[in-house]
């Protein structure tokens, strides 16, 4: 059917650039496609945000939509504690997946 299966996919990450409105929608179809649709618990998907913008210190937020995922922020700038964070965020939801798969 070319639809991705839950018994199948053991999770999703999806990450858009958060400077482009239209990639900050989309996010949100592909996440009503590959993680709704599909029957995927929103504890499956892992979200990024990638902020191209250095001068830019806005948080980024995501679409209330997507408030059951993990949702990390990137930014250009980050310093370094922020990357250990999103790391061990990843490393978390990895852990998460494989666990729930046994």
């Amino acid at each position: 059917s070319g639809r991705l299966k839950q018994d199948v996919v053991d999770g999703v990450i999806l990450m858009y650039n958060a400077n482009e409105a239209a990639q900050e929608n989309e996010v949100v179809l592909w996440y009503e496609h590959f993680v709704q649709r599909c029957g995927i618990s929103d504890f499956k998907c892992m979200i990024f945000a990638v902020n191209f913008d250095a001068n830019s210190s806005e948080t980024l937020l995501p679409d209330k939509r997507l408030s059951g995922c993990a949702f990390n922020s990137i930014s250009v700038k980050n310093d370094e504690g922020s990357l250990r964070a999103i790391r061990a965020n990843f490393a978390s939801f990895i852990d998460q997946i494989v666990k729930e798969s046994d």
